[in-house]
């Protein structure tokens, strides 16, 4: 059996508000160039995570 491997993204209060406004805002943009209903589609999204250092695996990053 492979041992599962954890690692962690230290994130702050404000930088995942400021994501979820931000992912809010594609959504609804989404939806009026698609023409769909309001939150009609799913509500899962990907966010990408960046290491600018890696030769330290504890500095990953959300991607802006």
């Amino acid at each position: 059996m492979k041992k599962m491997l954890r690692q962690g993204l230290g994130v702050s209060i404000e930088e995942l508000e400021q994501l979820t406004k931000q992912l809010k805002k594609e959504r609804r943009e989404l939806e009026i160039e698609l023409g769909v209903k309001k939150g009609s589609g799913g509500s899962n999204f990907q966010i990408n995570i960046i290491n600018k250092q890696p030769e330290c695996s504890d500095t990953w990053e959300i991607e802006q």
